[in-house]
């Protein structure tokens, strides 16, 4: 028997917030906090789930992103960058919130 895996809870603002963001710039990527590409608009999109975390980090009040509650709220539940790129597989370059949130047990908190 297979023992499941403690679900990470993310507070409810924080999950809405990277739900967002997931939507808003095609998915959560690895590798990269940032994808860079001056053809697209905006010309650097958030990539990683800690990319998406930077972002909301300079949003209302602004700050550095090391000081974002999203990327404090990701590494308290055990969410750091090598989790995050550890469950793509090969040939994936993004992948959809929900399936990401399935991959990593990540559920929504209050």
């Amino acid at each position: 028997m297979t023992a499941t895996a403690k679900p990470r809870v993310l507070p409810a603002d924080v999950y809405d917030t990277l739900e967002l963001s997931a939507l808003a710039f095609g998915g959560i990527g690895r590798g990269s906090y940032f994808d860079e590409d001056e053809n697209s608009e905006p010309p650097v999109t958030p990539c990683c789930i800690h990319g998406h975390g930077m972002v909301a980090g300079r949003l209302n009040p602004p700050r550095p992103w090391e000081e974002s509650q999203v990327n404090y709220a990701l590494w308290t539940a055990d969410i750091g960058v090598n989790t995050n790129d550890s469950i793509f597989q090969p040939d994936e370059t993004r992948i959809s919130f929900e399936e990401w949130c399935k991959r990593l047990n990540v559920v929504r908190g209050d």
